[in-house]
């Protein structure tokens, strides 16, 4: 038999379009909300022959024709129609975040859980006042959008501690994370990190000890703000001492050697307690520095003998590096050396004899070169020398003189002049 099917006609059209807002002010009147903008489907009937039409929305479920075409409601806006809604609470499956980019359930909502319900949630960037990341522990906004400003927005975000990944410090130049959280490792995180520049009082170099913060960021003045900083130490690249003419990296740190990695290190000048000079053997600071007197600050300074290059009895006239250490060779590293003028009980001269004498000491021979006092002194010395040395030879010879007369004049007794004496009597 064959089936027969009802005819359509805009009558039953019609009346199917009035008999559905009668259902939908029944449904006002019970205090019931209808989605208005419910998709309408265009078919009136189904194979079976039954007549359908779409009065079944309560905006949680998905609305659904039982005709051959099926269709979501897809354009639902219960939460913004009604501020009342709960949709995202009642149902987990509910996006309306993601359906919606105007949503503000989180607002709306404080219990209100969509960014963790939905990893592409971003309500925190459609709304600024969104404190999702204080709401839940674990939210990764951070992560998810690289615009996030939730450090700023919140001052009690940590997510810079939550996850290891956030670079707090480098979106956003007013990020304090790490006063804010003494764990905050952003610096080593991230190389590009700037808290030290950005905040005074950042530790970061205290904190870990890789920290690199001198070396990124030249006006670094972390060896100031901390007496325990090291960072000559950890990194051989470190300048402190000249960028700042007040460290003392040298003396908070026996292992310092500044004054080898830069040329123009003045620490011994700037500081009177430096002992560079016994810390590190290959330390020029007398050469460097005219004014040094490491010679006089260290009576244990060995300079002359460590580097042969010292001129430290020439630098300085009060030096006395022949009578501190008795193994001094000024005088033979070092031609115009007059340390025996400088100071009298100088040995270098008994050297003389030695394999270290070098035959070119000028200090008995260069007469101009001394001074006027000194050479009258030294002069008055030799003459005394030379005196004594005539007397003992005119009294040497005087005394052979007078011993000859006196063989002679015993010879002429005994023999006689012509020696006759010595001729037999007749």
């Amino acid at each position: 038999m064959k089936q027969r099917f009802p005819t359509v006609t805009p009558l039953t059209t019609e009346r199917l379009h009035q008999e559905r807002l009668q259902r939908e002010r029944e449904r006002e009147r019970r205090g019931l909300r209808v989605c208005v903008y419910l998709v309408r489907c265009v078919c009136v009937f189904t194979w079976s022959g039954v007549f359908v039409y779409m009065v079944r929305c309560d905006c949680v479920y998905l609305v659904r024709c039982v005709c051959v075409f099926t269709f979501v409601c897809v354009t639902c806006r219960s939460c913004v129609l009604n501020p009342t809604c709960r949709s995202c609470v009642l149902d987990s499956t509910y996006r309306s975040c993601v359906l919606d980019t105007t949503c503000r359930s989180c607002v709306l909502d404080p219990t209100c859980r969509s960014c963790v319900l939905d990893a592409t949630c971003r309500s925190c960037v459609l709304d600024p006042t969104c404190r999702s990341c204080v709401l839940d522990p674990t939210c990764r906004s951070c992560v998810l959008d690289p615009t996030c400003r939730s450090c700023v927005l919140n001052p009690t975000c940590r997510s810079c501690v939550l996850d290891s990944t956030y670079r707090s410090c480098v979106l956003d130049t007013t990020c304090r994370s790490c006063v804010l959280d003494p764990t905050c490792r952003s610096c080593v995180l991230d190389a590009t990190c700037r808290s030290c520049v950005l905040d005074p009082t950042c530790r970061s170099c205290v904190l870990d000890p890789t920290c690199r913060s001198c070396v990124l960021d030249p006006t670094c003045r972390s060896c100031v703000l901390d007496p325990t900083c090291r960072s000559c130490v950890l990194d051989p690249t470190c300048r402190s001492c000249v960028l700042y003419p007040t460290c003392r990296s040298c003396v908070l740190d026996p292992t310092c050697r500044s004054c080898v990695l830069d040329p123009t290190c003045r620490s011994c000048v700037l500081d009177p307690t430096c002992r560079s000079c016994v810390l590190d053997p290959t330390c020029r600071s007398c050469v460097l520095d005219p004014t040094c007197r490491s010679s006089v600050l260290d009576p244990t300074c060995r300079s002359c003998v460590l580097d042969p290059t010292c001129r430290s009895c020439v630098l300085d006239p009060t030096c006395m590096s022949c009578v501190l250490d008795p193994t001094c060779r000024s005088c033979v590293l070092d031609p115009t050396c007059r340390s025996c003028v400088l100071n009298p009980t100088c040995t270098s001269s008994s050297l003389r004899g030695s394999p270290l004498y070098s035959g070119k000491c000028l200090a008995m021979s260069d007469w101009p070169s001394f001074s006027t006092s000194r050479s009258v002194l030294l002069r008055k010395r030799m003459m005394d020398t030379l005196r004594k040395s005539l007397l003992f030879t005119i009294v040497s010879k005087m005394f052979m003189l007078s011993t000859s007369r006196l063989v002679l004049r015993s010879s002429i007794r005994t023999y006689g002049r012509g020696g006759e004496k010595c001729l037999p009597s007749a």
